[in-house]
């Protein structure tokens, strides 16, 4: 198998698991919003405003631990 072939999958499998994860923390913080919107901590709107943050968080956390 040629390096550019190596390469490839290598960057492939690493985009999947980043998108994979990345998906995964996207659920956990809707869940974490739907709770406190249903125990009355928040409201929608700001439960959506916190997951948009959050998710930011994460990307900037991921991209400063990649680099």
């Amino acid at each position: 198998m040629s390096f550019k072939k190596v390469a490839f999958k290598i960057i492939k499998n690493r985009l999947m698991k980043k998108a994979q994860l990345l998906g995964i923390a996207r659920h956990l913080l809707t869940i974490l919003g739907g709770g406190l919107v249903s125990k009355g901590v928040v409201e929608a709107s700001i439960a959506e405003e916190l997951i948009g943050v959050g998710m930011s968080i994460v990307g900037i956390v991921w991209s400063v631990k990649n680099k």
